[in-house]
């Protein structure tokens, strides 16, 4: 059920990212103004992260998925008016949401409940191939359906999830009868949520809308040959999640994380380089290839290294940085586009991506797993 779930929200993800934008066009909003409503959201659906543990606490994890999925429901419907101010409102909440990235409770809830009890490496790395492609699907739809209709379908995939959190019933560890524990000012969950962060900024500086403007300018490609080459990318980097689960059983979840994407953000840096598309494309490839590995390792990585009542909030604070970090990348969008032709902004991404990499080996491999019954489930 909790892949269905991933699967309904990433399809109206999908589609509302590409729907939003063009609804907001056709209404004469001014694209500074556009952008702002989509780093709201970003940064309202961080915030409800932030609380998630809080909430589950209070009032469990099936309580706080439900109403969030009501809440999502309620988004869509207020879009399908057309009104402007409902649609600024709907987004500035954070339930209506235009992007790729996970916002509101859901991300840490789900992480949780298919890590445990033994890591969940392989439930976490179907759980994404599943999100990828249902976004894929979703952002199609987005492009093809009309208006009303994409948002009537985001609506009905809000009103599923609830159905099917009713339904599945999440552990309820995290509704404990014990006082809420005091927790470090930085842990080890702010330390990973900022290198997570510096992570998503990276990325944000190579989002696929730039990519495919630099294969336009530099090597005069079709914008056909474009959407072949990313699609196929996309395809390869569901393709590799289940051999990250495997990675991560047998050479450890940190070592997966960072050998597989260490060298797909020099692939990165390296694709300016390439003197013809052919081989520009095939960097390109290499590096959707190995890029998506880290992120099933990651998520297992993010609840096994705290101790178990430190989960929801570790999976919470680590999943809400992601979202904000991206939103500001985009105020960086016209510069990257300004220096293009140059490649700066794959050499920024790469270089600050292999940082991270290195910084996260680095501080955490001599970390160990605190003490609980999941002997095996590596770290290293």
């Amino acid at each position: 059920m909790l892949y269905c779930a991933k699967a309904l929200r990433l399809f109206a993800y999908g589609s509302a990212s590409i729907a939003l934008p063009a609804r907001l066009i056709a209404l004469h909003v001014l694209p500074v103004w556009i952008g702002t409503v989509l780093a709201a959201a970003l940064c309202m659906g961080a915030a409800q992260m932030l609380f998630t543990n809080r909430l589950t606490r209070r009032f469990g994890s099936t309580a706080v998925g439900v109403t969030a999925a009501i809440g999502m429901a309620l988004g869509g419907l207020l879009t399908v008016s057309g009104a402007l101010t409902l649609t600024i409102v709907a987004a500035a909440l954070g339930i209506l949401n235009a992007s790729s990235q996970e916002i509101g409770p859901f991300l840490p809830l789900e992480q949780v409940a298919l890590a445990v009890p033994d890591g969940g490496t392989a439930r976490l790395a179907l759980y994404n191939a599943v999100g990828t492609g249902a976004l894929a699907l979703g952002t199609a739809a987005g492009g093809a359906l009309p208006f009303t209709v994409t948002f009537l379908l985001y609506a009905a995939c809000g009103a599923g999830i609830a159905i099917l959190y009713r339904l599945a019933g999440l552990p309820k560890s995290a509704r404990a009868a014990v006082p809420h524990p005091v927790m470090p000012r930085v842990g080890i969950s702010e330390q990973l949520a900022a290198l997570f962060a510096v992570d998503a900024f990276a990325g944000g500086l190579v989002v696929q809308g730039f990519i495919a403007y630099w294969f336009l300018t530099r090597f005069h490609a079709s914008a056909s040959m474009v959407g072949f080459i990313l699609s196929a990318g996309n395809i390869l980097s569901a393709l590799s999640l289940p051999a990250a689960a495997w990675c991560g059983k047998r050479f450890g979840l940190l070592n997966t994380m960072v050998f597989t994407h260490l060298p797909s953000n020099i692939l990165l840096a390296a694709i300016p380089f390439a003197p013809t598309l052919p081989a520009a494309a095939a960097l390109l490839l290499a590096r959707f290839s190995l890029s998506q590995m880290d992120v099933p390792t990651r998520q297992a990585f993010v609840v096994a290294i705290v101790p178990e009542d430190q989960r929801v909030h570790a999976a919470a604070v680590t999943s809400a940085a992601r979202p904000v970090a991206a939103a500001a990348s985009p105020l960086l969008s016209g510069l990257a586009m300004q220096f293009a032709g140059a490649g700066i902004p794959f050499f920024a991404a790469g270089g600050i991506k292999a940082c991270y990499d290195l910084a996260i080996y680095f501080w955490f491999r001599d970390k160990r797993i605190p003490a609980r019954s999941e002997p095996q489930l590596r770290i290293r």
